[in-house]
């Protein structure tokens, strides 16, 4: 009886090391198993998640154009001409080929102004021939239709109205001409003259 127990006893702890082994093969997969690797059964979602965040996101063109077909902005050749200031004719500007002429007055007290025209902004220095220098030496134009606004530094806005291009003035009339001198009456000889009168 005692022999039968003990052999019974190692063929039942094998069997219990047997099962226990199967138990591990089966449970090593588990993500609740202990020392079981919870990601291994997890979709990768950063292949997903790539895959259906590329095709939403916009083409990088799209948008690309946004800022233009702006513009009216006048260029420096619009601003060429003789121009008068509206209403008295008292001020002048003579703008060539980015140069600038500036007439404070027609009268001798006016003072005269050279300068440039670039990117719209003028800037001028005066010679002073009345008893005050002209103040202003920098301006902003602006073309509004057939006239030109000049807003001086100072705050002074005046308005000039267009005289046209040199090249289209009224040509001056002819001069009559004058007549032939063959056509002219001849005088006489002096030894023909008689000077009697002159008391000779």
């Amino acid at each position: 009886m005692r022999r039968s127990i003990r052999l019974a006893v190692p063929a039942v702890a094998a069997a219990a090391l047997l099962l226990s082994g199967c138990g591990d093969d089966d449970d090593s997969g588990s993500p609740f198993s202990p020392g079981g690797n919870p990601g291994e059964n997890q979709p990768e979602q950063g292949e997903e998640g790539g895959e259906n965040g590329g095709d939403e996101q916009p083409p990088a063109e799209e948008g690309g154009d946004t800022g233009g077909g702006g513009g009216g902005a006048s260029s420096d050749a619009d601003f060429e001409g003789t121009w008068m200031l509206s209403g008295s004719m008292e001020s002048s500007l003579t703008i060539t080929g980015g140069s600038v002429t500036f007439v404070e007055s027609t009268d001798a007290e006016g003072d005269v102004c050279y300068g440039e025209v670039s990117g719209g902004r003028m800037t001028v220095e005066c010679t002073q021939f009345g008893s005050e220098l002209f103040p202003d030496t920098e301006a902003m134009l602006s073309l509004d239709g057939g006239t030109l606004n000049v807003g001086w530094a100072s705050g002074n806005t005046q308005t000039y109205e267009s005289m046209g291009d040199l090249g289209e003035m009224p040509e001056m009339p002819e001069m009559p001409e004058m007549p032939d001198m063959e056509d002219m009456p001849s005088m006489p000889p002096l030894e023909d003259s008689d000077f009697g009168d002159f008391g000779l």
